[in-house]
């Protein structure tokens, strides 16, 4: 068995050579998107796909953006002159994901998203009834996958999905950190515009994928998290349960630098982790703030790290000597099980974590439930200028910078409705929405 598992893996190397993607141009606008999320019936009938949509060319163009599903236009909507910021948000309700009859079940439709011009696009899966957040995530444009992804999901409920551009063998490397089974680990046949599932949402399984390694000849979208997932380590206590969702970015994305940070400003009490991920033997990693400096080996490819920011820390780099991933999993604390309120708590929430060579100069961003607040947080170097603007083209002043490792500083923005963040420097950008039962984050953009 373990020479045929190495002979499958020599012929999958000689038949995809190098699966690196050296040269890659990756950004966070494109022109065509495909999305999709876990095919689980009751949370088709609890939910609906917001997608916050935002234009990147001139007001006076108008840009059309159609929605297809099973190969048929279902919606459409016109980025035009009537917003400053060129936004536009596009609800998707009472869909059903349908199954591929002429493969296996474990194949499902993904929704595409096209563009006359270019287009940011952040998707939000709501709960139908209350219009609280459930997860969100930054879509990655189709002109940016990679040929190779590694992912990590939470405890409980884990899911993947692999779509692809064109008809394509890939190889799943499956991690799992408890014992799992399904007949998509090694080479999965790829099917056109489709995407392959690989879910464990409707069993008992309680580990994780986290460090399950995704490779293709030709690009792919990789779409993974959890249907649910509960606040982990609560025995007999109550705590809300949440989906988290993230569009993955290929592992030519991962970074040797990376400045983490708590929001200061939320009501909800919680707990910051930050997971990181190896992709080389002996990757040596410092975690550094304005008082402590650490240092921890992470021996195996594959293999994690996590800490906490807690209480009033500050705002802390990571840096490796290869190579990392890092991600940011937000966990409200444990409540007592006489709580009566567990609404006034928000769930789990899941983001990566840009390495400081992906950051950008511009972002943009529209609320998808025009009641929520917001969150911006910026990551910028001390001595340059970030000017902040809302739907009325006002300046959004900032609570206190708080300082990192230097040059580096983190501050906190309130939005209600739309922003734009924009400087002459390079700065990193994410949006938390963390309240009453609401609960997300994602990165508002990135650019390598």
């Amino acid at each position: 068995m373990c020479y045929l598992i190495f002979a499958r893996c020599l012929l999958f190397l000689v038949k995809f050579g190098d699966t690196g993607d050296s040269g890659l141009q990756i950004r966070h606008n494109g022109t065509t998107f495909l999305i999709l999320i876990p095919n689980v019936h009751y949370l088709q009938r609890r939910s609906f796909i917001n997608m916050c949509m935002t234009s990147t060319v001139k007001p006076e163009l108008e840009n059309k953006v159609e929605v297809s599903y099973d190969g048929k236009r279902i919606d459409v909507a016109y980025i035009g002159t009537h917003s400053s910021l060129q936004t536009e948000n596009l609800k998707l309700y009472g869909y059903n994901i349908k199954e591929n009859s002429r493969v296996s079940s474990w194949w499902i439709e993904p929704f595409i998203i096209t563009s006359r011009y270019p287009i940011f696009l952040s998707v939000f899966v709501i709960d139908y009834d209350d219009q609280t957040s459930m997860a969100s995530f930054q879509a990655l444009p189709m002109e940016s996958w990679g040929r190779s992804y590694v992912i990590v999901t939470l405890n409980h409920h884990s899911s993947l999905h692999i779509m692809t551009i064109r008809a394509q063998e890939a190889w799943v490397e499956l991690k799992c950190s408890t014992s799992c089974s399904t007949p998509h680990n090694g080479s999965v046949q790829l099917f056109s515009m489709r995407a392959v599932t690989i879910s464990f949402c409707t069993e008992r399984f309680t580990g994780n994928l986290t460090g399950t390694k995704i490779t293709a000849q030709n690009p792919i979208g990789v779409i993974a998290g959890n249907c649910w997932s509960g606040i982990e380590n609560c025995s007999s206590v109550a705590a809300i349960k949440d989906m988290t969702l993230e569009m993955f970015l290929p592992t030519v994305s991962f970074g040797k630098e990376f400045i983490t940070f708590k929001v200061y400003s939320i009501r909800t009490r919680y707990e910051l982790e930050n997971l990181i991920v190896s992709v080389t033997d002996n990757t040596r990693v410092a975690i550094i703030s304005r008082r402590s400096f650490v240092r921890v080996t992470i021996p195996k490819a594959g293999d994690t790290h996590s800490f906490f920011l807690q209480g009033q820390d500050g705002p802390q780099m990571i840096t490796s000597n290869h190579p990392i991933q890092v991600m940011q999993i937000f966990r409200p604390y444990c409540l007592n099980s006489a709580a009566r309120n567990l609404n006034s708590y928000g769930g789990v929430a899941l983001s990566l974590l840009l390495p400081t060579n992906m950051y950008f100069n511009f972002y943009t961003w529209s609320q998808p439930i025009p009641v929520w607040s917001a969150t911006m947080v910026i990551i910028k170097q001390i001595g340059f200028k970030v000017e902040v603007l809302d739907e009325n083209q006002t300046t959004i002043d900032s609570t206190t910078w708080k300082a990192g490792k230097e040059p580096w500083q983190v501050g906190e923005f309130k939005i209600r409705k739309q922003y734009q963040a924009s400087s002459e420097s390079l700065f990193g950008c994410y949006v938390f929405g963390i309240d009453i039962r609401i609960t997300y984050m994602h990165m508002a953009g990135y650019s390598l």
